[in-house]
């Protein structure tokens, strides 16, 4: 297990870093990415999310990896820590975790 940071600055849209276009690599199967996403300053927003093994995406093809890579549609994972539940926005096969008992869910409607 391995815990890295990296902080990118959003400009129209694109996200940089000091060298030029923020890039991350693919994640293996079973591998997920958190990122705390701070437009305002103020709110986070936190999203889990897999990268998956293609040349481009768009970073709102990112935070809510639907498919946008090879190898089909991939499920969105949401915090559901505390009893919360599924969002409207949730399609089949997503998956909700509860980070407090590990508990793992998979939406079907």
């Amino acid at each position: 297990m391995t815990q890295a940071a990296s902080t990118a600055n959003v400009r129209d849209g694109i996200p940089t870093v000091a060298s030029g276009a923020w890039s991350l690599p693919a994640t293996p199967e079973g591998v997920y990415l958190e990122l705390e996403q701070d437009l305002d300053g103020e709110n986070v927003a936190r999203f889990t999310l897999s990268v998956p093994d293609v040349q481009t995406m768009s970073y709102s093809e990112l935070l809510f990896n639907r498919g946008g890579g090879e190898g089909g549609a991939n499920p969105y994972w949401w915090d559901l820590t505390g009893g919360l539940d599924f969002p409207p926005t949730a399609v089949n096969g997503d998956l909700g975790f509860d980070s407090d008992t590990g508990n793992v869910w998979r939406y079907e409607q």
